[in-house]
């Protein structure tokens, strides 16, 4: 069984649906945003969802390697307990160290 660290701080970058306070209340108790530009990545919908209503339109934001391009998002911090409901939110995406 994985241990929980309930007092280990996590930082995660959002360029989607977790920008919304509103959005982001619906997994975990809303917090603090600090404003965020990430260089060399570009936001892109390219990702669909197996039960969504059509595959031919994607309808999820991505990321994508972009050496000359940037976008804009928001950075807050989760406990360990807070990422794992966001991971299980967010399911269709892969997370990764930065």
């Amino acid at each position: 069984m994985k241990r929980i660290y309930p007092n280990k701080k996590y930082y995660v970058i959002a360029y989607g649906s977790l920008v919304s306070h509103k959005s982001i209340r619906k997994t975990i108790p809303d917090r603090h945003f600090t404003s965020v530009v990430i260089k060399g990545d570009k936001r892109i919908f390219n990702l669909s969802v197996s039960d969504s209503k059509s595959d031919k339109d994607p309808d999820y934001l991505n990321i994508k390697k972009s050496r000359n391009l940037s976008f804009n998002g928001v950075l807050f911090q989760v406990n360990e307990k807070e990422l794992m409901k966001l991971k299980k939110r967010e399911i269709e995406y892969n997370i990764k160290e930065v």
